[in-house]
């Protein structure tokens, strides 16, 4: 229920901030389509996430990863969203993303998402399609599966 309330209020979020685009590109992104990180950027991105651990300062983690493709709030419920209190924030490190709309398959995304508490601390790491950069064995997924984040 809660994914779906999640699924509701990032749709109207998209359509209240004018981020239905037209084409390949949408309004106010400044990536360009087909996006793939220059060589060293995604070499940076591969190697670096898999030191992350969660609980660290979101300054040191902005020092290893470098500035993020985006930044997203979190907001936990609907009357935090209303009132545009953010409970936290999503960076998102892109290696590729083909298309700039779709969900992360269809856009062949290969990327990194990182969850920050209002704390400044991460709370969460998300490799999305990082398929040929095993993780090591401490950070297997709680799922069973390599490379899932929970």
């Amino acid at each position: 229920m809660r994914t779906i309330a999640m699924m509701i209020l990032g749709a109207l979020a998209i359509m209240l901030s004018g981020g239905c685009g037209t084409g390949d590109q949408l309004a106010g992104d400044p990536l360009k389509y087909p996006y793939n990180a220059p060589p060293e950027k995604a070499a940076k991105i591969i190697k670096n996430y898999r030191l992350l651990k969660e609980g660290m300062a979101q300054e040191l983690v902005l020092q290893m990863m470098g500035t993020p493709d985006e930044k997203n709030n979190i907001y936990n419920d609907a009357d935090h969203f209303e009132s545009r209190t953010a409970d936290g924030e999503v960076w998102v490190y892109l290696v590729q993303r083909l298309k700039p709309y779709g969900s992360s398959y269809d856009r062949k995304e290969k990327s990194v998402r990182l969850e920050f508490g209002l704390d400044k601390t991460l709370r969460r790491i998300e490799p999305m399609n990082m398929r040929g950069t095993d993780l090591p064995r401490d950070r297997q997924s709680r799922t069973g599966i390599p490379g899932a984040a929970y």
